[in-house]
């Protein structure tokens, strides 16, 4: 992407309901004035702009002018280009009836024009004379105003008397929030962006939508911004650059009075700051001013009053510009006053070690160790790292080691963590120190690359270890968790039988956390899912019981994601969308990308069940992003499930490119899942045999390891590409096997198409779309569809048809093969279709004829054709068919 051509092309979005209300106010006859109000580059000027644009399509004739400091001294030098020739301003009385004279005797724009229009950028600076002039063109009916006005601002009492008032409309714009972030992003890049850059630049720009652009722009130009061919990713390996918004950014510092400096500088290294401290720096009245010019906020929270700078991105550049002999004054002489106060907060001590870090490279280790544990409590796992790494080798203890190996797990640095657990596995000494490491050798098996994965060697370095009756039930469970890991579910259960997901405080708290998340895993994939429910709520609620600084916050992330994909194989996919997309929320705030990427992988595979391809794409394409950085096992998944998607999107190219590179990937998660990119693909080009033979594969290797909805999942795609007698009774066997009405529904699917029975297609469909499964559902409406006109049935034929035509819009633009059996002639012609708009409207067929020029008996027949296409009898029943459908 060409920088230059972003930057001339920047969408102005995110600001509908400010143009709505706009539109919905310019008409009034006593309106005077629109201004806009808000900080510093939210927008002001692209929203007048755009208001400016409305008043001229709606024939008003429109002009511009700009205020700015220099000129506000000068009497009418903003509007001076507006006055009209000859006009003697001498006499300022005078001269303003003449101006009012003279726009009162020449229409503007010709005789179609609706009036004048001034837009006036940054009204607040605007000269008196120019204020009054405009008051009195605006009381006379001769100009309206559009305006924008900086809020903070000092303004005259001309200004205030032209923008307040009954005939002003006020509009205060606000910084964008995430989701207005989002949207300008993916409207400037053309293209969906990954939650966490949408994140970062939502953070660092403080929705500033001046500084989001220029973010945006720099972070191409480094490459630090790049698409993937699916989605647009930020680094994580590099800051949000700022070196565009330097100029603009000094220029906001440049009130600060130079006595000031300390403080900023101050608060860019060490921020928040309690108040006391900043004022060890600055005097209240340094404060107070650089409070009133907005360059710091000041808030009291509970017992104490803490600073901030007023933009995130204001530290970026300070701390550029501070010497190095400065920044270590400052951070020692911060340091101190934090000592000598005692650590009053819980925050202290991280913070402390922090800055020690900072000014001089190294801390004492049992504080380092105090701070990492509050950083991860804080899951700030980078953070974390940071904190351990400074650590000498000798002074580590298994604590701080284990802390070290969970943070690079957190992480993602497989390398670096395996290469860690490797070495304290060869120094294990005690039963209590091997099963302290055994749920990090647990959790790395998410991250290693190997195509098989085998506990048993695993095991076998750690038995020798154990010894007690506990530790040997710990090391069981351990062995089970492992195994549902590797996919091997009945062997996982065995293990893991009698585990009831209490949760007791001690030595092996980790490794029991972990073992049950693995069980309530493996309760989903045999499709035990009530079991799996009860089970995983039971340890969610044994989790924030007691959950403090010795466990990771992330715990809680991963017993969530556990529990969205029991409620997804379960069919709840509205609850289960709504956890996970609460989850990736909470974890996208936070550097975990693992448990982002997992939550990517499980929000793409909800979308995929609702037949949602386009959803699953995007979510898809998340995954395969992050799990290419951090875990090869949920990209290759991810990379299937790309593939499947954008082969039923018909892009073909994108589908092959996914499904040959998951080929050379390991899979998480059930068996099957990892063909349907292939088998998708395969159907895409017309071949429905050799889709439904790696579909047959696929179900038999998940029906070896035992993940039972994995397995109905396959058999009824195979059913969908034309094979339902080969897959019903076996869905049936299934439907009894696993609870849930998910793979219930997907077995009297397949028999109704075994069957070909319209009314048990018509039933699943029903039943399908009720559980918002809808591609399904509009499948079965369509092969209904087709039975029906089979046999005759054509006016319930149509209705089928327009019955799956309804539900297939929902699908983004899908087609499959059961979907094109759907009769096309259901589908009304131009004619048709005026003739039915006006009839569902109780138009009667004379007054039809009349109005389309056509005879009475050709209107009758187009209406009963009409009626044929869609299934119904009369007017009545024809507006409650078309009552939202575009049958066009």
């Amino acid at each position: 992407m060409v920088v230059s051509d972003l930057a001339s092309r920047w969408p102005f979005v995110g600001r509908d309901a400010e143009l709505a209300a706009f539109d919905q106010v310019w008409n009034s006859p006593d309106l005077q004035a629109v201004t806009v109000w808000g900080p510093a580059g939210v927008g002001k000027t692209r929203l007048a702009g755009s208001c400016l644009d409305r008043a001229e399509a709606a024939g008003f004739t429109v002009g511009r002018a700009t205020a700015t400091a220099a000129a506000a001294h000068v009497p009418l030098a903003a509007i001076a280009h507006l006055i009209p020739s000859g006009v003697d301003m001498s006499d300022p009385v005078a001269g303003f009836a003449q101006v009012a004279s003279s726009l009162a005797d020449v229409r503007p724009g010709g005789a179609g024009s609706r009036g004048r229009v001034l837009l006036v950028d940054d009204l607040h600076l605007l000269d008196g004379a120019s204020a009054v002039l405009l008051r009195q063109l605006m009381d006379a009916g001769l100009m309206r105003l559009i305006a924008t006005i900086r809020t903070g601002e000092a303004v005259s009492d001309a200004v205030t008397a032209l923008s307040r008032g009954d005939a002003v409309h006020r509009i205060d714009l606000s910084v964008f929030d995430t989701t207005q972030t989002a949207a300008v992003l993916e409207a400037a890049l053309g293209g969906p962006v990954a939650g966490r850059a949408v994140h970062r630049l939502a953070t660092a720009s403080d929705g500033n939508a001046l500084y989001l652009r220029e973010l945006v722009l720099a972070a191409i130009e480094d490459g630090s911004l790049a698409f993937d061919g699916e989605i647009w990713q930020l680094s994580e390996e590099r800051s949000v650059g700022t070196q565009g918004l330097a100029p603009l950014i000094e220029a906001r510092l440049a009130p600060a009075r130079e006595t000031a400096r300390p403080a900023l500088e101050l608060l860019a290294l060490c921020e928040p700051l309690l108040l006391e401290d900043v004022q060890a720096e600055a005097g209240p009245g340094e404060l107070a001013h650089l409070e009133a010019v907005d360059l710091i906020s000041v808030t009291a929270e509970r017992r104490r009053t803490t600073v901030r700078l007023a933009h995130p991105l204001y530290g970026e550049v300070l701390r550029a510009a501070v010497p190095e002999d400065r920044r270590r004054g400052l951070l020692n002489a911060q340091i101190r006053r934090a000592q000598e106060r005692g650590e009053r907060w819980r925050d202290d001590p991280r913070r402390i070690v922090e800055w020690q870090l900072a000014a001089t490279g190294s801390a004492d280790p049992g504080q380092l160790v105090q701070a990492a544990l509050l950083a991860r409590y804080a899951r700030d796992y980078g953070q974390v790292r940071t904190l351990l790494e400074a650590m000498p080798d000798q002074s580590h203890t298994t604590m701080s080691r284990l802390m070290l190996i969970g943070a690079l797990l957190e992480l993602g640095r497989s390398r670096e963590a395996e290469l860690a657990l490797a070495a304290a596995e060869a120094r294990l000494q005690s039963e209590r120190h091997a099963l302290a490491f055994l749920p990090a050798r647990t959790t790395s098996l998410l991250l290693s690359p190997d195509p098989v994965l085998d506990p048993k060697a695993h095991i076998a370095a750690v038995s020798p270890h154990i010894i007690s009756n506990a530790g040997r039930t710990t090391l069981r469970h351990c062995e089970g968790a492992m195994y549902a890991l590797a996919g091997d579910v009945p062997r996982a259960l065995e293990l893991l039988d009698d585990m009831d997901g209490s949760l007791s405080d001690g030595p092996d708290l980790m490794a029991a956390i972990v073992n049950a998340i693995c069980k309530g895993h493996a309760l989903a994939q045999a499709g035990r899912g009530a079991e799996g429910l009860a089970f995983g709520t039971k340890v969610r609620a044994e989790f924030l019981r007691i959950a403090d600084e010795s466990v990771p916050s992330t715990v809680g992330a991963n017993v969530d994601i556990t529990l969205a994909l029991t409620l997804c194989v379960q069919g709840r996919l509205d609850e289960a969308r709504e956890m996970a997309e609460t989850t990736y929320a909470d974890v996208t705030g936070a550097d975990i990308p693992v448990a982002r990427c997992f939550l990517a992988w499980v929000l793409g595979s909800i979308a995929w069940i609702a037949g949602r391809p386009a959803g699953a794409r995007r979510w898809y394409a998340e995954a395969v992003a992050l799990g290419k950085a951090y875990s090869s096992r949920v990209s290759g998944s991810a990379m299937s499930g790309l593939g499947a998607a954008a082969a039923l999107l018909g892009d073909l190219d994108a589908a092959e490119r996914a499904v040959g590179e998951a080929a050379g990937h390991p899979h998480f998660f059930g068996a099957g899942w990892e063909s349907l990119g292939a088998a998708w693909l395969r159907a895409a080009r017309g071949d429905l045999s050799g889709a439904r033979t790696v579909l047959a594969a696929a179900a038999n290797r998940a029906r070896a390891a035992g993940t039972y909805p994995s397995e109905a999942l396959v058999l009824t795609d195979i059913a969908r590409l034309g094979a339902p007698g080969d897959v019903a009774a076996r869905l049936a066997e299934l439907a009894e096997s696993c609870d849930g009405p998910l793979v219930a529904s997907q077995a009297r699917f397949a028999a109704a198409l075994d069957a070909a029975d319209p009314d048990l297609l018509l039933a699943s469909a029903d039943e399908l779309h009720a559980l918002g499964i809808d591609l399904p559902a509009a499948e079965a409406a369509a092969a209904a569809s087709a039975a029906l006109r089979a046999a005759g049935q054509g006016r319930r034929a149509a209705a089928a048809a327009q019955r799956s035509g309804a539900l297939a819009r929902a699908c983004e633009g899908v087609r499959t093969p059961l979907l094109a059996v759907a009769e096309t002639a259901s589908r009304l012609t131009s004619r048709q279709w005026d003739i039915a708009r006006l009839a569902a409207r109780g138009i009667a067929s004379r007054e039809i004829a009349e109005a389309l020029h056509l005879s009475i008996r050709t209107v009758d027949n187009h209406l009963h054709t009409v009626y044929t296409k869609l299934g119904v009898s009369n007017r009545s029943e024809l507006a409650a068919a078309l009552d939202g459908e575009d049958v066009r």
